[in-house]
């Protein structure tokens, strides 16, 4: 399930998948992950990617 992340792992205001709680209420609560700190640049290099990527689409 993706949802915004912003501030997550140093991440842009951006929506991505990521391990989520979910109930009857909808994703209650995104779980932490023990990131490794090349995992952790790896996912930021991707969110920032396609923050970059977004930002050039006329939304």
């Amino acid at each position: 399930m993706s949802r915004s992340v912003q501030g997550l792992y140093g991440l842009p205001k951006i929506c991505v998948s990521l391990p989520v709680l979910v109930n009857r209420k909808g994703a209650t609560k995104i779980i932490n992950l023990s990131l490794t700190e090349t995992e952790e640049k790896q996912l930021q290099n991707s969110c920032k990617v396609l923050y970059e990527i977004i930002e050039t689409l006329d939304l």
